[in-house]
């Protein structure tokens, strides 16, 4: 995510969500699971665990980016 080379996979089925992420440049993977199958809203990228699984693999971002507009 982010533009970083990496892999994930995200599922929920019967009551459970998971995600398993991986980045290739930082060398880290994080597996996350929880029994809040489907609750992540729609366009927030999943759950909170899996959130927080593309967090721990990914990190911060490389670099900041401004965005015009906001103060």
């Amino acid at each position: 995510s982010g533009g970083v080379p990496g892999w994930r996979k995200s599922g929920d089925t019967g009551g459970y969500s998971s995600r398993i992420s991986y980045s290739a440049i930082k060398g880290r993977a994080a597996f996350a699971m929880d029994t809040c199958g489907g609750c992540g809203g729609s366009g927030t990228a999943g759950s909170a665990s899996q959130r927080i699984a593309l967090l721990l693999a990914d990190g911060p971002p490389l670099a900041a980016v401004a965005i015009s507009g906001l103060e």
